[in-house]
């Protein structure tokens, strides 16, 4: 009896119950912070999906729908910055090129969830971004003439904003 009670396993079970404690709060913060991250992916899709432009009311599911009509469109998130609540959005667009072979087209969003903002994440989230001003009734597949003069238009209008991006007003 006398080693159960001997200062050595006694220091053995506390250190052994101090480390248990540590690995216990260790699981609850990385727990909790996943809980977290998972609502602000959740919020930076929403945020996505409802943000309608002014002047056109198109959202940029909307738009992708109606430039990639025949394709399938997923949309998935990742956390950027979990302090700043600045979320990645990914919207995988599958189709079939112009040469008539499969493509997978990656449109990337930066949605910041404290500001209700929604930046370009790479050149085609920039482009769908600009999508979203472009008339209702705009064609997938532009003409020839079309193009031409949408270049022109396009080197003779204002520049748009640095980032191209656009700020969520609440309704």
């Amino acid at each position: 009896m006398e080693a159960a009670s001997s200062p050595s396993f006694v220091k053995v079970l506390r250190t052994v119950a101090l480390v248990m404690l540590a690995l216990l709060a260790a699981f609850s913060v990385l727990y909790l912070q996943h809980r977290f991250d998972e609502g602000d992916r959740k919020s930076a899709l929403r945020v996505l999906d409802e943000y309608h432009a002014p002047s056109t009311k198109q959202s940029i599911p909307d738009v992708l729908k109606k430039k990639h009509p025949n394709a399938s469109i997923g949309f998935s998130a990742t956390t950027e910055s979990s302090c700043f609540q600045r979320i990645r959005v990914f919207a995988l667009v599958q189709d079939v090129g112009p040469d008539g072979k499969p493509r997978t087209l990656d449109y990337q969003f930066l949605v910041d969830i404290n500001m209700q903002h929604i930046g370009p994440g790479n050149p085609l989230g920039e482009e769908a971004i600009r999508w979203l001003d472009e008339p209702v009734s705009f064609s997938a597949a532009p003409s020839a003439s079309g193009s031409a003069s949408a270049a022109g238009s396009a080197a003779l209008a204002p520049s748009a904003p640095p980032s191209g991006s656009v700020s969520v007003q609440p309704p």
